[in-house]
C-alpha cells in the first residue's frame, strides 16, 4: 500500500462506498415488502383481464368501459384532490387532528364509491359470459395477483 498513489486509494474507497450504498438499496427493496408509488389495483384491471376473452366479449367490455369511463375518471380526479388535501394537512406546521380524521374518514368512504362503476361494469359483462370464460377471467385475476405479490417481495 505504501507504493500505491494516494489518489488511487481515494478512488477505490469511493467506489467501495458507492457499491455498499447500491447494495444496501437493493437489499432494502428486496426484503422490505413495500414499494412507493401508485399501483393499479390488479383485481379490477378490467382491460388486462379482458385479454382472456374472445373478441366479441372484448367488444362488450370496451363498450361498458366507455360508458363508465367518464365517471371513473372523475372519481380518480376527486381521489387525487382528496389525497392532496390530506397531504397538506399532514405537512402543516401544526397538525389539525380533527381535520385529518375527517379527511381520512372521507377517503375510506370514497374507496367504496370508486369501485362502484367497475363493479357495475362487471355486473353488466359477467352474466353474458359462459362459465368457461368466467373461469378464464378468474384465473387471469389470480395470475395477475401472484405476479404482483412476487414483485413486492
Amino acid at each position: 500500500m505504501k507504493d500505491t498513489p494516494r489518489y488511487i486509494i481515494i478512488i477505490l474507497l469511493a467506489s467501495l462506498a458507492v457499491n455498499v450504498f447500491i447494495f444496501g438499496i437493493w437489499i432494502g427493496r428486496e426484503y422490505s415488502g413495500t414499494h412507493q408509488g401508485m399501483r393499479k389495483p390488479i383485481d379490477f384491471n378490467l382491460r388486462a383481464i379482458s385479454r382472456t376473452l374472445p373478441e366479441e366479449q372484448q367488444q362488450m367490455l370496451r363498450k361498458a368501459l366507455r360508458e363508465y369511463g367518464p365517471k371513473m375518471r372523475q372519481q380518480a380526479e376527486a381521489q387525487r384532490k382528496l389525497r392532496l388535501e390530506i397531504r397538506s394537512v399532514i405537512m402543516a406546521p401544526t397538525l389539525d387532528t380533527e381535520k385529518l380524521a375527517e379527511l381520512l374518514a372521507r377517503e375510506r368512504a370514497f374507496f367504496g364509491q370508486v369501485r362502484a362503476p367497475m363493479h357495475q361494469a362487471m355486473l353488466d359483462i359477467l352474466p353474458k359470459l359462459p362459465q368457461s370464460e368466467r373461469l378464464k377471467w378468474v384465473a387471469a385475476i389470480e395470475a395477475a395477483q401472484q405476479r404482483n405479490r412476487r414483485k413486492r417481495r
